[in-house]
């Protein structure tokens, strides 16, 4: 699933339209419930400032709420990495803006 999603993409292209386009149809190929802890998981094995980026701009394709839900029960993991982890997707979707 992921390594579709980032087959020929370049560094250089993660701030363009294109790239938050590509987030978005992402987010609407797939389901929310199922993609959400892949990409926690990938971003625990693998972290990166374009990573934490993306992923963010993935949920963002998918309802608030549901992103959230999703996000909670990983905010209260016994993993503390993953707890951290999710804590910080879950601040991007707290404001409603």
């Amino acid at each position: 699933m992921l390594r579709e999603f980032w087959w020929g993409v370049q560094e250089s292209a993660v701030n363009t339209k294109w790239f938050k386009d590509r987030c978005f149809a992402f987010a609407a190929a797939h389901k929310a419930d199922t993609t959400i802890p892949v990409l926690l998981q990938d971003f625990a094995d693998h972290p990166g400032e374009t990573k934490g980026f993306t992923y963010s701009w993935i949920m963002h394709g998918w309802p608030r709420r549901r992103v959230m839900a999703i996000l909670k029960p990983y905010m209260e993991s016994k993993d503390r990495n993953m707890s951290y982890i999710a804590s910080n997707f879950y601040a991007d979707f707290e404001s409603p803006d």
